[in-house]
């Protein structure tokens, strides 16, 4: 499953289309027109043979999956994968597109403890029968939660593919318990919501929520809050599921090695006879609308636990194809060079991420990271130049080839489980409204340009979106203190500048002058692997007559001998740890 909001987690918000963009043979029949597309004939901007050739290996990974989409006659709409890999193992989704973001105020957490109490059977099901029947033939049945949607789900070998569908079919739709089953999973809910409030993630990623999305559906947690889940009564949750679990709210995704005919005339049965509620005692939210933010604005919480964490969000865009690939892009190429810098390089962050979360409302852009208290100001600032560099002066055309690269030669494998494959098809379906969506993503990530990156990245990069959360520990919030106020008077409209510009170009030789003088000279000598770098100074023996010849050939030799933040040693490990040499002369 997607790093979407599973459950009550939000520690990440990765929000990965790409793996949708595996998907290259689709095929819907219904009421809706068989689409075929191919990777060849997609245009990918300039590319040279070699990167033909290597587009052409990667088609192997995503040829072969079909997708048919049915309608029964009460509206739910019904998506079929097949997938014909002999391993006799398939998977069945049921897709209520409602979850915490429909919850009223007095519901908060409602939606996940109704997803518990649909676990505690049918009229015709006891409490014990639903997770028995799956697991006695060979499978497992689970559940989540999230703001869009409730799923719930269930692997299974083929053979036995029929008990999902009709055990699901039923707990879904109708829902039976007792008033001492609703008091036990309330108070099951009631626990996960205490241990979650003594983890620091949980805390920080709850609060940077309500900051950010204040007045909006995403601006409570999805398990709610104490009081909340306390008050929450048996018939409030019914009125709930009567509003949101109906036909036209619901879709199913079956995929998986199965018998087609079979499995099909077994949804319409079982799916088929479901009624819609008449009595639609809650309304859809409007999960488009903007929250009420401006920033620039950064807030802090405190604990006991060491690690410092840090989420540097930027509001984003209700949900859009085109807008979305853009950043998911974005974010994979600013974590590298983030990752480089403070990971790498500097060593200052223990985690780093870049995600950009795509719900059907209203996203957000983040840059999460964890590290000693006393490193998160230099990191901000690292992040903060960097972002300001993406603004002004781009990225590279190698750096999206990179990301294009990866991503299709190491995500396909997401689409290799039937889990997988399900449950990425029916997040694409509802996020898109459309069986063609699939197909839009696809076309949008293979024909992003340099300036289509650029241009979002110039949009969503503003300080009026941002919002900075921090978590330190009780003894080291002067730190925290710190960056609240420098995030204040943060700006990004200010050009980043590089020290030095480009003032002529001959005979292959690119020449700069840096603001304080200093000329650079820079020639490119493609395929040799090596970097060579020489710095000369005006002057010399001529310079000095016969008394004082020695003076610059020693002065040469000290500047290798060690610097005001480096010794000698540290010159030579750094150069050797990265297959270098130094050396001077006069």
């Amino acid at each position: 499953m997607m790093k979407f909001f599973e459950k009550k987690e939000r520690k990440r918000y990765l929000f990965i289309f790409l793996p949708f963009l595996l998907l290259s043979h689709l095929i819907f029949v219904g009421n809706v027109k068989a689409l075929k597309i191919d990777l060849k004939k997609i245009k990918t901007g300039e590319k040279n043979k070699k990167e033909e050739k290597n587009m052409a290996k990667k088609k192997k990974y995503v040829s072969g999956i079909e997708v048919k989409k049915i309608r029964l006659k009460n509206g739910i709409d019904v998506i079929f994968v097949p997938k014909k890999d002999g391993s006799k193992i398939s998977a069945v989704f049921v897709w209520v597109k409602s979850g915490a973001a429909d919850e009223p105020p007095e519901f908060f957490g409602g939606a996940h403890i109704l997803e518990h109490i649909v676990f505690k059977g049918s009229p015709e099901r006891g409490v014990s029968e639903v997770a028995d029947a799956i697991e006695r033939a060979g499978g497992y049945i689970n559940a989540w939660t999230s703001y869009d949607n409730t799923v719930y789900w269930s692997i299974i070998p083929s053979e036995n593919i029929h008990i999902p569908i009709e055990v699901i079919g039923d707990i879904v739709f109708r829902p039976n318990f007792s008033e001492e089953e609703f008091q036990t999973e309330k108070e099951v809910v009631l626990e996960e919501w205490r241990r979650g409030r003594d983890i620091p993630d949980y805390r920080l990623f709850y609060k940077f929520f309500e900051e950010l999305y204040k007045n909006h559906p995403y601006g409570h947690p999805v398990i709610g809050y104490e009081d909340t889940l306390k008050s929450i009564s048996p018939e409030l949750t019914l009125k709930f599921h009567s509003s949101f679990y109906s036909p036209e709210n619901v879709f199913v995704v079956i995929s998986g090695d199965f018998d087609e005919r079979f499995v099909e005339n077994k949804v319409k049965e079982v799916f088929g006879k479901v009624k819609s509620n008449a009595e639609k005692l809650f309304e859809k939210q409007d999960y488009k609308k903007y929250p009420d933010f401006s920033g620039p604005s950064a807030f802090f919480i405190s604990g006991k636990e060491k690690e410092a964490k840090v989420i540097i969000g930027f509001l984003g865009y209700p949900f859009s194809i085109t807008k979305s690939v853009y950043l998911d892009i974005l974010s994979e190429i600013l974590e590298k060079r983030l990752y480089e810098r403070v990971r790498i390089k500097e060593m200052l962050a223990n985690s780093i991420d870049v995600d950009y979360w795509n719900p059907v409302g209203v996203g957000v852009f983040n840059i999460s990271f964890s590290a000693k208290g006393e490193n998160i100001q230099k990191i901000y600032d690292i992040i903060v130049e960097e972002l300001r560099k993406i603004k002004f002066l781009g990225i590279s055309q190698k750096e999206l080839e990179n990301v294009k690269s990866s991503v299709l030669s190491s995500l396909y494998s997401r689409i290799q489980s039937v889990r997988g494959l399900a449950s990425l098809v029916g997040s694409v379906y509802q996020l898109t409204e459309d069986p063609q969506g699939v197909f839009k993503i696809l076309e949008t990530f293979l024909e992003a340009k340099k300036e289509n990156v650029e241009e979002i990245a110039g949009e969503i990069i503003n300080e009026e979106k941002m919002l900075v959360g921090i978590y330190v520990n009780e003894e080291e919030k002067k730190f925290a203190e710190e960056i609240s106020g420098v995030v204040k008077s943060v700006s990004f409209k200010v050009p980043f500048e590089l020290p030095f510009s480009l003032v002529e170009i001959k005979d292959g030789v690119e020449k700069y002058v840096a603001k304080n003088g200093v000329r650079i000279l820079l020639k490119k000598i493609q395929g040799t692997g090596t970097i060579s770098v020489v710095g000369m100074f005006p002057g010399g023996n001529i310079l000095y007559g016969t008394e004082k010849i020695g003076i610059p050939l020693i002065t040469a030799k000290t500047l290798t001998r060690g610097t005001e933040n480096r010794t000698a040693k540290v010159i030579l490990d750094e150069l050797y740890d990265i297959g270098g040499s130094i050396g001077a002369s006069a």
